[in-house]
């Protein structure tokens, strides 16, 4: 399988984790173990910021506090990242579902 990566890649309206899978096809533990591997981050989008999510991450052994906060909401097209940022969620997306090769328009 391959992927390309575009520089200027899609995103939708809607939370982080979404935008990574929208199939639900990988586990947040997965999401996040797959961040961490990749020192990868996103400005403003690692830390939970409601008691809910708060609650949810004290639930779960993988998640502690100051990891990547998966319900963070994307304005439509990304408007409120960077195009970095963008790139990022668009490499991740790609990464999570473990592809044999990535192609990056850079």
């Amino acid at each position: 399988h391959m992927s390309i990566i575009p520089q200027l890649g899609f995103l939708f309206k809607g939370s982080l984790r979404d935008n990574l899978d929208p199939k639900k096809e990988v586990t947040d533990a997965s999401i996040l173990e797959m961040f961490n591997k990749t020192g990868m981050s996103i400005r403003g989008v690692n830390t939970t910021s409601t008691e809910a999510e708060e609650e949810k991450a004290e639930e779960a052994e993988s998640l502690t506090e100051g990891q990547l906060n998966l319900e963070f909401q994307l304005e439509n097209l990304g408007s409120n990242l960077s195009n970095g940022e963008k790139q990022i969620i668009n490499f991740m997306r790609v990464f999570i579902h473990a592809q044999d090769l990535i192609c990056l328009d850079e």
